[in-house]
């Protein structure tokens, strides 16, 4: 019996890396946008599971750094209520070393990202963004260097550019430049002046690029000569090299490999990059541990406690119902997508005497899955949980052609079931409304929310449309507004799956 269990011993002595000194282990996360606790016990995530993750590999090794890639907020009934004080007061909590900066981080603007920003612990780093002149001045650092065993880790920013992507309001006064040449500049300085010995860029520019003029990880790695590593998020990829998804090595412009590493989203995983501290040329181990309800039995008493209050406020609005649905419809479906697009077209017919056309919004804008049976607050809010406006624009046929093209270049959106189009050689061909050819010289009035009018996700020619109503309250608001009134005469919630943006044969 003894010597089973000594066997036993040094079995389990044996499955347990070994923890050098002269290695690094780095964890690091990107948009887990508030999923501070999964929706369902079988959902992957949950900021309270990874913690019990990262504390154990903490345990395990001697030397240890924890990265966020960004895009730590939005989506969640957390930061809808609370603004992202949950969120950053639970990565205090996780013990976030370095942190860059996402787009949904500015999605309140400067101000309440400067109070979260008051909150977080950790050193938040960006190089191409400019804070002068904003109530973040001094707050972030380009770059940031940790030392571990004698050697050097520099880390350093860069996040994508804002134009298009953020509300202008959001973002005023914050300057925007190209992050490959800075980026570069920076760790070939710091190596030359004896700084750091290796360097890795805390990226939120997405893995790649739906157009050449977007930067992205991929290409950056390529055409740089001096960083060693890229750490990313903004893409919502998942690079897992035990499945070989994914391309995650890159042969950067001096002809060394690059790294390139992203969990995915919703904190569904940890990323785990072991690397060499005794020879820094070798490629690092990567791996991705899943964040799941194997966790659920170990998850820190006192971190739960302190979260009771602000889950009670949640709990709340996910259990006041507001209409039943016949289909459950996921999150990036056609059939959500489609709904809410439908929603919008009756929001928008409200604000109007005139007869509209059709809705199109940016399927960015829709965050979260649409259960089956009773559809909540709570759900509605974290479906389109954004602060947009819904709006009634005009435009002539040349224009809303050219807004569809866009649509198609920019991979398709949400649109009502009064517009369809085939995708074409990157542009809406054949376009119908209400079962009509567009007319170019005609007039036309679509629904729509104030970021699409603006030009945001990339849609420009909305810019040129004339507005002639305006929502009053925020799209969520207007949504559940509309859907109470719907229960109320016995409607229920029914999936349209049709495929509105088709592509030609």
């Amino acid at each position: 019996m003894k010597l089973t269990k000594l066997m036993a011993s040094a079995i389990l002595l044996f499955s347990i890396p070994y923890a050098s000194a002269d290695r690094l282990v780095i964890m690091h996360t990107n948009d887990v946008h508030g999923n501070v606790r999964p929706d369902r016990p079988k959902d992957r995530g949950g900021m309270l599971r990874a913690k019990v993750a990262i504390d154990s590999i903490r345990r395990a090794e001697e030397h240890t750094l924890l990265l966020d890639a960004g895009d730590d907020v939005q989506g969640r009934l957390y930061f809808t209520l609370f603004g992202g004080r949950v969120e950053y007061e639970m990565m205090n909590r996780m013990g976030y070393e370095i942190t860059t900066i996402g787009n949904h981080e500015f999605d309140n603007g400067l101000d309440s990202l400067q109070r979260n920003y008051s909150i977080l612990k950790a050193a938040v780093v960006n190089a191409n963004y400019d804070f002068s002149d904003t109530p973040l001045e001094g707050r972030i650092q380009p770059y940031a260097i940790r030392e571990y065993d004698g050697k050097r880790i520099a880390v350093i920013g860069v996040g994508a550019s804002p134009e298009g992507l953020i509300v202008d309001k959001n973002f005023e006064g914050v300057g925007y430049k190209h992050p490959y040449r800075i980026a570069d500049n920076i760790a070939a300085r710091l190596k030359a002046n004896r700084q750091a010995d290796y360097a890795i860029v805390l990226s939120h520019i997405g893995y790649s690029a739906d157009t050449p003029s977007l930067p992205c990880d991929t290409a950056m790695a390529k055409a740089t000569s001096h960083i060693d590593l890229i750490v990313g998020g903004h893409s919502h990829t998942e690079i897992n090299p035990q499945k070989g998804n994914i391309k995650h090595i890159f042969t950067n412009a001096a002809g060394k490999q690059v790294l390139v590493a992203q969990t995915g989203s919703q904190g569904a995983s940890i990323g785990k990059i072991t690397l060499d501290l005794d020879n820094p040329e070798r490629i690092p181990d990567y791996e991705l541990i899943p964040v799941d309800n194997r966790y659920d039995s170990r998850i820190d008493p006192e971190t739960e406690l302190w979260l009771k209050p602000y889950d009670a406020a949640v709990d709340a609005l996910m259990q006041q119902f507001l209409i039943p649905s016949d289909d459950e419809m996921p999150h990036g479906s056609q059939e959500l997508n489609n709904w809410v697009a439908d929603v919008l077209f009756e929001a928008g017919s409200n604000l109007t005497k005139h007869k509209i056309d059709a809705a199109i919004t940016n399927s960015g804008g829709i965050r979260r899955p649409l259960p089956k049976g009773q559809v909540s607050y709570g759900n509605v809010m974290t479906i389109v949980p954004f602060e947009n406006s819904v709006l009634v624009v005009e435009m002539d046929g040349k224009n809303l052609q050219s807004c569809l093209d866009e649509v198609v270049a920019t991979g398709g959106q949400a649109v009502s079931k009064q517009l369809s189009f085939a995708a074409d050689k990157g542009k809406a061909a054949d376009v119908r409304i209400n079962g009509k050819p567009l007319n170019p010289n005609a007039t036309y009035r679509i629904a729509t929310i104030d970021f699409v009018a603006n030009g945001g996700d990339h849609l420009a020619s909305f810019r040129n449309a004339k507005v002639i109503a305006k929502s009053d309250s925020f799209m969520k608001m207007d949504f559940i507004n509309l859907l109470k009134k719907k229960a109320q005469k016995g409607e229920k919630i029914k999936a349209d799956k049709t495929e509105r943006i088709y592509h030609k044969n």
